[in-house]
């Protein structure tokens, strides 16, 4: 009976060592894991920030893109203002084309007229 109990002593023994084994890898393991956990968390938190970083550069650049296309259309309706001025200022000018050969034709006129009246005068005078 005392070599059985030794025995059945053994074998408790061998028990508690495996079970300590384990409880050991287990909480080696569950260490483990927890620092991997903490490294994810900072990974993540890295990536956070960066992801911050670059949607303030989106916005920024969004903005400075906006403002870029309001200046083209604020630049474009100039442009069409200024269409508009020289397209009068050629229709004026065409006008005033018109209105000088009118003049010449008159001048020219009067000029002939001129002459017919110096003829006729000379006549008198003669």
């Amino acid at each position: 009976m005392a070599e059985r109990t030794q025995k059945s002593l053994s074998q408790i023994d061998t028990t508690i060592a495996i079970v300590v084994q384990s409880i050991t890898d287990t909480s080696n393991q569950i260490q483990k894991n927890t620092q991997e956990i903490h490294s994810l968390a900072s990974t993540s938190q890295d990536l956070e920030s960066d992801m911050s970083e670059a949607l303030h550069i989106i916005n920024s650049a969004i903005s400075g893109t906006s403002k870029t296309i309001q200046d083209y259309i604020s630049t474009s309706d100039k442009m069409a203002l200024m269409v508009e001025e020289i397209t009068k200022i050629n229709s004026l000018t065409q006008e005033n084309v018109n209105s000088i050969q009118e003049v010449a034709k008159a001048s020219e006129h009067l000029h002939s007229m001129t002459e017919k009246l110096n003829i006729q005068l000379n006549k008198f005078q003669s």
